[in-house]
């Protein structure tokens, strides 16, 4: 599927650091057994950096979070700088929920730049990417069905006001303001914005910027792409969400979508970390 970008606030200590991040990634990647045979990089550095860097500002240097640098699929190498999970997340293509274990996962930083045979595929490099986890962290896993607390997106009571999106011709990835790069979604205080989503989409979307606290499942009986532009009152204080998130996210989607979350349980694979070490084996 298509990499969708959201434009949001990374908060940090003294002020605001504009971001681009990929929404998460659905749950589609092979899982088949590792072996042998599996495919690697031709030549893989992982290195650990410091979660916290210096940034000089007008008014002096600031103290700002480390920004996550999603990863990139060029023709013969893969660069990225993600948190542990975040790169887990991205190799199995998994989503933040299906990943249970300890808090560090989400706390580092790691600079991944692997070369590998010109126009390997996205799909291979990330099989590439899974065995560079088990070598160099020593990432062993299992599978594990789990009922869990989730919300399942439902009709509301006056029924779903979704609009289809236009012509796949009009669908061309449009500018993020000041950012320099292209997405078909964003997001700022007070407004969301997706030139053409599906139901599924939303729902990463609401869970990891709506400031949800469970997983999210569509019960709506709709397919296909949608246009969304929705506004509510941001924040009166937009540091005081130091995660990023704007809990009138979820509001909206209820009063101008239609949209409403049910509190239920369901079975979610998850994802089991057996081992895994924190510290990467020498280049």
């Amino acid at each position: 599927m298509q990499d969708i970008l959201s434009a949001l606030k990374i908060p940090f200590f003294g002020g605001m650091l504009t971001a681009a991040l990929f929404a998460p990634a659905q749950s589609s990647a092979p899982q088949a057994d590792r072996d042998s045979t599996a495919p690697t990089f031709d030549v893989v550095s992982i290195r650990q950096v410091d979660p916290n860097q210096m940034i000089n500002t007008s008014h002096g240097p600031v103290l700002a979070r480390a920004l996550a640098k999603p990863c990139e699929y060029l023709r013969d190498r893969v660069k990225c700088q993600l948190p542990l999970k975040r790169l887990i997340e991205e190799a199995f293509q998994l989503q933040e929920y299906e990943i249970p274990g300890p808090d560090w996962l989400d706390s580092g930083s790691y600079v991944v730049q692997a070369t590998m045979p010109p126009d390997t595929s996205k799909d291979t490099a990330r099989l590439m990417l899974q065995q560079a986890l088990e070598d160099r962290f020593g990432l062993k896993f299992h599978r594990e069905l789990r009922v869990v607390p989730v919300y399942e997106m439902v009709p509301g009571k006056h029924g779903i006001k979704l609009q289809p999106a236009g012509d796949p011709a009009h669908r061309q990835p449009m500018d993020i303001p000041g950012l320099g790069l292209k997405g078909t979604a964003s997001m700022g205080p007070g407004d969301f914005f997706a030139m053409a989503i599906t139901p599924e989409w939303l729902a990463i979307y609401l869970r990891d910027l709506g400031g949800v606290d469970r997983p999210i499942v569509n019960r709506t009986g709709l397919s296909g792409e949608y246009r969304i532009d929705m506004h509510w009152p941001p924040p009166e204080d937009p540091d005081s969400h130091d995660d990023g998130k704007d809990p009138g996210f979820k509001d909206a989607v209820e009063s101008q979508l239609g949209i409403h979350l049910n509190k239920t349980t369901a079975p979610i694979n998850m994802f089991v970390i057996d081992h895994i070490d924190r510290i990467p084996s020498e280049n």
